[in-house]
């Protein structure tokens, strides 16, 4: 795929727009362009009547302007995204090339709106400035090992995606990573084969208001080379692709804009596979610190865990999370 979209060689139009077909091959037809006031513009072109869809599901993103307008030919329709304010070109062109790469291949209209309204809503907050545009390495592992888990947890359970979904509380930052009724899950990563240790970020990480914690712990390895490992948008593909219902889906692609993640090249690596999972029971003589063990005047700790020393407390992999 091209790295850039050339707005810079179209001409502003004295009225109306100026625009031209990508040079991207797409299933659907999607042209770039000015209007007449030099704003820039990316159009995908739609067969059919998609107003009703799309004002149910509207999307808006700041610095931008979305709209579903009428084609000029009979029975068509444009979404049009344009860019309010060309300091912000850059950005602009890195949303609109990760959505080309997400719908190039589609060639049904319907669904072409559906995904390209559900791509830009993880925009919404890396477009706000609330988030850093690209993810530290340490936090692409943490958020690999929550899609594992949750990926695990929808394979095994087909009927239970928007329960599994919603338990899913690591974007909003909530004390575990996954809490269900009676039973919460925190969700660690760590790197390469001798590391032995697991920092506990906070004295209420391991403890949960739920009757049941459990500690889940992927040793994940960089391994390009392996054809099982997986980049961090391959597993959030895989796991849209499991999600049935538009429902899901929606919720989903919210909670992973909280992360600050949004499909872009930079996720193409690491590649990585779970060299190993282990899951400890997080009971009452579990060594942990917690906030109403904390000497007077201190408020926050992070504390690392020895792996070696809790082995007593490790467990079936396999949770019961619906007890």
């Amino acid at each position: 795929m091209s790295k850039s979209l050339p707005w810079e060689e179209i001409k502003t139009p004295k009225d109306q727009h100026s625009v031209r077909r990508i040079s991207i091959d797409t299933a659907l037809p999607v042209y770039i362009g000015k209007n007449n006031e030099g704003s820039c513009l990316l159009i995908i072109e739609l067969e059919g009547d998609h107003t009703a869809y799309f004002q149910k599901n509207r999307v808006s993103v700041f610095g931008l302007e979305i709209d579903l307008k009428s084609g000029e030919k009979d029975g068509f329709q444009n979404l049009v995204l344009l860019l309010e304010k060309n300091i912000d070109k850059d950005l602009f062109e890195v949303l609109c090339l990760s959505l080309i790469s997400t719908v190039n291949e589609i060639s049904n209209s319907d669904t072409c709106l559906m995904v390209s309204l559900a791509h830009l809503k993880r925009w919404k907050g890396f477009m706000s400035g609330r988030k850093r545009p690209v993810l530290s390495r340490q936090e692409i592992f943490g958020l690999f090992a929550e899609l594992t888990f949750m990926k695990s947890l929808l394979a095994k359970h087909k009927n239970d995606h928007n329960k599994i979904i919603d338990s899913w509380e690591g974007p909003d930052q909530s004390h575990q990573d996954f809490i269900f009724s009676n039973v919460a899950v925190e969700v660690k990563a760590i790197s390469g084969r001798e590391r032995n240790t697991v920092r506990i970020s906070s004295e209420d990480q391991l403890a949960g208001l739920t009757e049941h914690v459990y500690l889940k712990i992927y040793r994940l390895g960089d391994m390009p080379e392996s054809a099982k490992s997986l980049n961090l948008n391959e597993i959030v593909n895989e796991i849209e692709e499991a999600l049935i219902a538009a429902e899901d889906r929606d919720i989903f692609s919210d909670k992973l804009a909280k992360t600050g993640y949004i499909p872009i090249e930079e996720y193409n690596s690491p590649s990585l596979i779970v060299l190993s999972e282990q899951t400890y029971v997080v009971s009452e003589d579990f060594p942990r610190i917690c906030r109403s063990s904390l000497p007077e005047g201190i408020s926050k700790v992070n504390y690392e865990l020895s792996l070696d020393k809790i082995t007593t407390f490790s467990c079936e992999n396999e949770i019961d999370w619906k007890r």
